[in-house]
């Protein structure tokens, strides 16, 4: 049977702080709507180390995206300088490795995928070459959440296609399996999952990540002690996989468990890391 995701509304994980500017981050959030009423839409989509991609087209000019339900719309610096959209305001950004940068937003008039287009959308511009692992991956910018938020969307990674509509199609429901969820004011999805008998809460799902499942401190540990994890094996190095593009130290404990389910699927040997956030990615 085909495996499929549906995702209603969707998430992000970076931390948006606005400053010196009257236009609040949770105004900017909101900006955008579709340009159809009525439709659905499916598209090519490409995988590359364990993310998504798709193309986006803007004023004709197709451009490479990665699909990332953990940070905003985003555009890069290349494209804010040949459109030159118009600035709705500044803000900070936190990028998964916590580094933080200075960001403006800018208003992005029309933006498609496929025959579908989002109109006045806010983005803000990253700098995604500097990053050597970003570059690696040569984006034009991001799908992000409060893109995302407008439609209902299908990950089809058997057959590498991304399909997005108003509404749900009955036939997709009875091919996949509900979780509920929770959201913030902030668009971010938190799911419960069990391991063993021990369920966790507010786990935050992020589509920009390749990883597994990752686990605060405190979490992992309390599985260790009631055996739901067994041995563990320690990494160390350097990491530089935010978006800032600054290396950072990390140190941590992975391990891997057949004890971790969704509701009543039961998942095998499933990577378990510790980290600085708790959620699941697309590995």
């Amino acid at each position: 049977m085909r495996k499929f995701i549906n995702i209603g509304i969707l998430i992000w994980v970076l931390f948006i702080t606005m400053s010196g500017c009257s236009t609040q981050w949770t105004d900017v959030i909101q900006y955008g709507a579709v340009s159809s009423s009525e439709f659905k839409e499916t598209v090519k989509l490409e995988t590359q180390l364990g993310l998504i991609f798709a193309n986006v087209t803007i004023q004709g000019k197709e451009y490479r995206y990665l699909f990332d339900s953990g940070a905003p719309f985003s555009i890069s610096t290349q494209l804010q300088q040949h459109y030159n959209f118009k600035k709705v305001s500044n803000g900070n950004i936190v990028d998964s490795d916590q580094n933080r940068k200075k960001v403006i937003w800018v208003q992005v008039d029309s933006i498609a995928i496929g025959d579908i287009a989002f109109t006045d959308l806010s983005a803000f511009v990253g700098d995604f070459k500097a990053s050597p692992i970003l570059k690696c991956l040569d984006i034009d910018g991001i799908i992000g959440s409060n893109l995302m938020r407008h439609c209902n969307w299908t990950i089809d990674q058997e057959q590498n296609l991304l399909s997005f509509s108003d509404t749900i199609d009955v036939n997709d429901l009875e091919e996949s399996i509900g979780i509920p969820f929770i959201t913030d004011n902030q668009y971010k999805i938190f799911i419960r999952m069990n391991f063993g008998q021990t369920k966790i809460k507010n786990i935050l799902m992020d589509y920009g990540s390749n990883g597994s499942i990752s686990l605060n401190r405190k979490l992992f540990d309390t599985l260790k002690e009631r055996n739901v994890i067994g041995d563990t094996y320690l990494e160390k190095g350097f990491k530089q996989t935010g978006i800032v593009g600054k290396a950072v130290t990390f140190c941590r404990e992975v391990a891997w468990s057949d004890s971790v389910s969704i509701n009543n699927i039961d998942l095998e040997n499933v990577l378990l890391k510790t980290g600085g956030k708790v959620s699941v990615g697309n590995d």
